[in-house]
């Protein structure tokens, strides 16, 4: 499990804790007397604040997702398999004029020197 799985979940805990809150307070403004408007109030204005930070949560949740989406693409590079996820990541053209590898290097340059 990737670090980036761990702070989604734990960002989506958050969310769905907000609100799970944020309904709980609206059930119980929905009770309250008329008399009680000031406190129903006050307690609308929590619910929207949790509303607001249920809606952070889930944003930056996505963000990650996206960060191990891509950090997930990046090591499928570097082994030299790729699967595109989304649109838009195909794979890097191909380098037109490869670079010489060591060994065949060396050889280029012993037969300058040989001549």
């Amino acid at each position: 499990m990737s670090e980036f799985t761990v702070h989604t979940g734990a960002l989506r805990t958050i969310a769905d804790s907000c609100t799970a809150a944020a309904r709980a307070v609206e059930s119980v403004c929905a009770d309250l007397p008329p008399a009680a408007r000031t406190l129903a109030d006050r307690l609308e204005s929590d619910t929207a604040a949790l509303r607001r930070l249920a809606d952070a949560a889930e944003e930056i949740a996505a963000w990650y997702e996206l960060a191990e989406q891509r950090a997930a693409a990046d090591e499928l590079r570097t082994l030299g398999a790729f699967a595109p996820t989304r649109p838009g990541m195909e794979p890097p053209a191909p380098d037109p004029a490869p670079a010489l590898t060591p060994m065949l290097g060396e050889t280029v340059m012993a037969r300058f020197r040989d001549a």
